[in-house]
């Protein structure tokens, strides 16, 4: 009997102690499963914490994380519940500034219309180098007429040289220049018509004027410019020498009696008068009017400076004149004028 109470006692505490170690076995797997439960929750909260920072600096993270306990079969176990975050709201684009009611705009202008295409392109380039060519020679011609071809008036002192001297002093100058430049050469030719008249020296005896008349054609070269250069000239021409006073014709004689000789004209039974020793066969030979006087050769050179604005040049010029007038009087004529003067190109 006591072996049986025995023998019952040992399988008793053998069973108490199997469903001890089955209990604590049971925990333990429990607390292991509860552990790894947590740290994946961790991870999900920081998984989702960085998403939400990601999406928004500003929101804040609406995830709310639930844990339960539940026991089944002597077991715990950890649920978590997540609720899903929604994303943020986009933010409203700002509303567009009020119209400026106080400018008004310019109205937009009407784009005028497109041209109907050019049907007769080549005909057109044709015509419009004609007329280029026609607008370019036109304005040659009317530059040609306008530059190249001149007239003028000019005025000074005469003045006499050699012989001339010995019986007159300065006098004056009227000259009308017409002339023709190149302008591709710097060449050019003149014709002018010169009046010059010398005062008498009373003092030695000569009272009346002498004057010449003259007519010349002239060379011109300019060095400079069309408009503004230097110029020389040289040409010949044609002269009447013509007295004033009382003193010429055949029977001319001095208000002082001062002659040149005193010999006896044989023709006209009258003392000659040299006019102070400028012509030895003066009187009766110098004429009293431009028709009775002779024509005389001559010829001259000199030069001057032009300065031409546009249609007008200012000049101004001297020449050496020579008259040939020894068979008649016995001596030549000869004076330089010196004048200024302008000219309409």
């Amino acid at each position: 009997m006591r072996l049986h109470i025995s023998h019952a006692c040992v399988v008793g505490f053998a069973i108490a102690l199997g469903v001890t170690s089955a209990s604590g076995a049971g925990a333990q797997d429990s607390t292991k499963k509860a552990d790894s439960t947590h740290r994946v929750t961790d991870s999900t909260k920081k998984a989702i914490h960085r998403r939400a920072t990601r999406r928004s600096e500003s929101a804040v993270s609406s995830t709310r994380i639930k844990v339960s306990k539940e026991t089944s079969g002597g077991e715990v176990m950890t649920r978590a519940e997540t609720t899903a975050v929604a994303p943020p709201a986009p933010t409203p684009a700002p509303p567009p500034p009020p119209p400026d009611t106080m400018v008004t705009p310019p109205p937009t202008p009407t784009p005028a219309p497109p041209p109907p295409p050019d049907t007769t392109a080549s005909v057109t380039t044709t015509t419009t180098s004609t007329s280029t060519t026609t607008s370019t020679q036109q304005g040659m011609v009317r530059q040609r007429s306008l530059g190249q071809f001149y007239f003028g008036l000019g005025a000074g002192g005469s003045v006499p040289v050699d012989n001339l001297r010995n019986g007159y002093g300065t006098g004056w100058n009227a000259t009308v220049p017409i002339g023709w430049d190149s302008r591709t050469l710097p060449l050019g030719v003149r014709v002018d018509l010169g009046y010059d008249r010398l005062k008498g020296r009373s003092s030695v005896g000569v009272t009346g004027d002498l004057a010449n008349y003259s007519a010349n054609l002239d060379g011109k070269v300019r060095l400079g410019s069309f408009l503004s250069h230097f110029y020389g000239l040289a040409g010949v021409g044609a002269s009447r020498l013509v007295g004033y006073g009382s003193m010429y014709g055949p029977n001319g004689t001095s208000a002082t009696g001062t002659y040149g000789t005193t010999t006896s004209n044989p023709t006209t039974n009258s003392s000659t008068n040299t006019y102070n020793g400028t012509y030895p066969n003066g009187a009766p030979n110098v004429a009293t009017s431009f028709g009775d006087a002779k024509t005389e050769f001559s010829w001259n050179a000199g030069g001057g400076f032009e300065y031409g604005v546009k249609h007008t040049s200012l000049f101004v010029e001297s020449r050496y004149f020579h008259v040939n007038t020894s068979s008649t009087l016995g001596a030549n004529t000869r004076f330089v004028p010196l004048i200024v003067g302008v000219t309409f190109h």
